[in-house]
């Protein structure tokens, strides 16, 4: 599951959604920490006083080396499971949908320049 969004300048866009998140810019959003070698930010939902989302964290993706020497540029946005999370299978894609599905309402108000996305809800 992923939000892909087709963009040349990926990572402009990357890079601006951190910054905002991480200003408080949505008071929904915030970004984390993660990594032990190298350190990256991910995002996470934590609406005031609810922790349910606590295990969800979206990932910022690059194109692979392949899409871009194939000139295929996007960024996406997958939801991944903190490790160690007590959540059942059907509880993870649930929740999962329910984050990556909170962060397109995001895109949606705050980046009109985006000319679309696509989520993609199963992989080949």
């Amino acid at each position: 599951m992923r939000i892909r969004i087709p963009i040349k300048d990926y990572d402009s866009l990357r890079t601006e959604i951190r910054r905002r998140a991480h200003r408080g810019e949505w008071n929904t959003w915030e970004t984390i920490e993660v990594g032990t070698k190298t350190k990256v930010e991910r995002l996470v939902h934590v609406p005031k006083d609810d922790d349910q989302y606590k295990d969800i964290q979206l990932k910022l993706v690059n194109p692979t080396a392949d899409d871009i020497k194939a000139n295929i540029l996007y960024l996406d946005i997958i939801p991944i499971v903190v490790v160690g999370s007590k959540l059942t299978e059907s509880q993870r894609k649930e929740k999962k949908a329910i984050v990556l599905g909170r962060f397109s309402e995001i895109l949606n108000r705050y980046f009109p320049k985006i000319m679309g996305y696509r989520v993609i809800l199963k992989e080949k």
